[in-house]
């Protein structure tokens, strides 16, 4: 591909600039690169007048599996002074550069990512290609927007793409091997630009990075000294907008050019960060239902519901309607609102049951009950529970001194206890733990911006705001989200515009990670993507008053479910990787639970 000025190959092992009078070329793998360097002199010709050599590269993960002279920085250092006069550095291993001149030194900014998270590596594979659809170099524009590019993909992994971007004598590279034992992604240009810094490495999550800058220009190197540093020391936590990387080497070489700046850094992911505050997730969940036309509880003001709420110490954070729904999102989950029916669920050490009087004031002397139901499903901590939430019998027995219900415990995932069971709404949930951490990380506040990067290497790429991934997950979905900070997400959502709904509420500690999806509705894909994008370790999936749930455990699902649990030979869903452990069926209350595990 060219530009005005330079010329660009994708070569099998990276790439090759060429303009006038320069000649970069990058090469990764066991490339004897410095071979090259005679037969570039003799095409420039004789007449060429050599201004400088220069020669860098960086940690080398098996350098004995390297030919001759690249098996150590010391065997390159002696080929090049064999004919060549240059100064070495090396600087902690992570670097290394010889040049003849430092002053003609042309600009680099190298960005070089290790430790990837699968996710991220797993799209770089030949089949998947980021975003077919919209062609597979477009997720490059989001990270350089008005980018050309000249992509290569590689069978079965890998890339490489030179672009160039505005006016053309900026240009970059990047390079990506996907394998597991070796992830690593370099970004190289030939510009700085803090924002692109920011979005390369929001976009990849390694968890170390090393970003080196060459500034061929004064105006370059005062630019790197407020980009990252503040003298020597590292300032990448209020400077760095990326966030959650510390900084655990940094070197300024400062010859007596002072054209000349060099910074190498090494960041790495900073063991407290993110932050794992234990916080329990799972949700107590209460429904109570009235007679049609004998209540509107849509009538009722919001600062009353914000007073029945303070009953369970829980707030509102915002609203959103439909025809026939009003959906709060709440401090500790959600609440909906229709005009005979109330459904709150609450996380957290809430006392949920303590609302259940003040709804049926609220409702009004002439509403008639229907309904109660209450379920919940594992609680991590029941002692820090507030009462009567530390044990479902003691839930029982509160709920008994006023009303006469049928309770049902199942395996200790999931305990239900209604009034009249057979009058209980369609409920459909999806409880995941022991989620995996490149998940949950990106539901960090820190990452609210960015959070669509990471979703583009699963769904395609688009300019609808951070809540593209939800929308991807139910399409047609309009979204009503709360971020929490340190970390934590809850929305609510309506599809279209219709009477379904559903509610995700995510917990990303490591510790006790945890999201609960629920709908008002059954949908076998939905359930599949919901799955495919969490990867939850385990889950249990539960219905109430739902389609037959019987048959949409995995295809090839590994056994491992109880005896007489009568599970049908699945074929509606594919949850490859998961064994069904326990699985239960009451006819009587038409509800049924499945419990998950890798």
């Amino acid at each position: 591909m060219d530009s005005k000025t330079a010329r660009a190959f994708v070569l099998s092992g990276s790439s090759l600039i060429v303009r006038s009078n320069q000649v970069i070329l990058k090469t990764c793998g066991p490339t004897s690169l410095l071979s090259a360097l005679e037969p570039v002199m003799e095409m420039a010709g004789k007449q060429a007048n050599l201004s400088n050599i220069m020669f860098t590269r960086g940690l080398v993960a098996s350098s004995n599996r390297q030919p001759s002279p690249h098996r150590s920085f010391a065997d390159e250092v002696r080929f090049l002074d064999r004919k060549y006069d240059g100064q070495s550095i090396a600087i902690d291993n992570g670097f290394h550069m010889w040049t003849m001149s430092p002053t003609p030194c042309s600009t680099v900014f190298e960005v070089v990512m290790r430790d990837l998270p699968q996710d991220v590596m797993k799209a770089s594979a030949y089949e998947f290609k980021f975003s077919p659809s919209r062609g597979g170099d477009r997720w490059v524009e989001y990270l350089v927007p008005g980018a050309r590019v000249n992509g290569q993909w590689f069978q079965p992994r890998g890339y490489i793409c030179n672009a160039f971007a505005g006016n053309d004598d900026h240009m970059f590279t990047i390079h990506i091997a996907q394998q597991t034992s070796c992830s690593y992604v370099t970004f190289e240009s030939n510009f700085i630009d803090k924002g692109m810094l920011e979005r390369v490495v929001q976009f990849f999550r390694p968890g170390t990075l090393t970003i080196v800058t060459i500034p061929g220009t004064e105006t370059m190197a005062n630019g790197i000294r407020g980009l990252l540093l503040s003298g020597n020391a590292l300032t990448c936590e209020t400077d760095f907008a990326a966030g959650g990387y510390a900084g655990r080497h940094a070197s300024m070489l400062l010859p007596k050019v002072d054209a000349l700046l060099t910074t190498a850094m090494m960041l790495m992911m900073n063991e407290s960060v993110p932050p794992d505050i234990p916080f329990e997730g799972a949700e107590k969940r209460l429904e109570i239902t009235f007679e049609p036309g004998s209540t509107d509880l849509l009538a009722i003001p919001q600062q009353t519901w914000s007073d029945i709420l303070s009953h369970a110490n829980c707030a509102i954070m915002s609203v959103m309607d439909s025809p026939t729904t009003r959906a709060f999102v709440l401090s500790e989950s959600s609440l909906f609102v229709r005009s005979n029916q109330v459904v709150l669920k609450t996380c957290g050490t809430t006392s949920l049951l303590y609302v259940v009087q003040p709804i049926l004031i609220a409702a009004g002397t002439r509403a008639v009950l229907i309904n109660i139901l209450f379920t919940r499903g594992l609680i991590m901590s029941p002692a820090l529970q507030p009462s009567p939430h530390r044990s479902f019998a003691e839930e029982v027995a509160f709920l008994q001194m006023e009303f006469d219900g049928q309770p049902v415990a199942i395996h200790n995932e999931f305990h239900m206890w209604a009034t009249a069971p057979s009058s209980c709404s369609t409920m459909f949930e999806v409880a995941m733990r022991d989620l995996p951490r490149d998940v949950m990380a990106k539901f960090y506040y820190d990452f609210k911006y960015v959070l669509t990067a990471p979703m583009d290497l699963r769904f395609q790429h688009d300019d609808r705001g951070c809540e593209s991934w939800v929308q991807d997950l139910v399409p047609g979905a309009r979204v009503d989200s709360q971020w929490f900070e340190p970390c934590g997400y809850s929305c609510n959502a309506f599809v279209g515009k219709t009477d379904r709904l559903f509610t995700i509420h995510i917990t990303p500690q490591p510790s006790c990670s945890y999201v609960s999806f629920e709908s008002n509705f059954v949908d076998m894909d939905m359930m599949a993507r919901v799955i495919r994008f969490f990867r939850p370790g385990k889950l249990t999936i539960a219905t109430i008053n739902g389609p037959g749930m019987m048959s949409v455990v995995a295809e090839g699902c590994d056994g491992g479910h109880d005896p007489g649990s009568r599970i049908e030979e699945p074929d509606d869903i594919d949850l490859e990787g998961y064994a069904c452990t326990f699985a239960a069926h009451l006819a009587h209350v038409d509800f049924q639970s499945f419990h998950l595990c890798v």
